[in-house]
């Protein structure tokens, strides 16, 4: 799954903006990737603010890394 020049796979920590949306962005793992006939792929992830299922083409998904977390001290 590429998002963000990356590719996005089960159990990344990642950051999800809805496009278009004016909702805080969400943190979350991602724990299921599935191909669908109407959006292609949706993804399911376990966020800060519950469970989230969403179409992949309508969120900006971008990779956290260990370092990112680290930095921030």
């Amino acid at each position: 799954m590429l998002c963000e020049k990356e590719i996005i796979e089960v159990n990344d920590l990642v950051r999800i903006e809805f496009l278009f949306s004016k909702e805080e962005p969400y943190i979350g793992i991602i724990t299921s990737i599935k191909d669908d006939l109407n959006f292609s792929k949706i993804f399911e992830a376990l966020t800060n603010k519950g469970k989230l299922s969403a179409p992949l083409g309508v969120a900006k998904i971008t990779k956290i890394k260990f370092n990112d977390v680290n930095d921030s001290d």
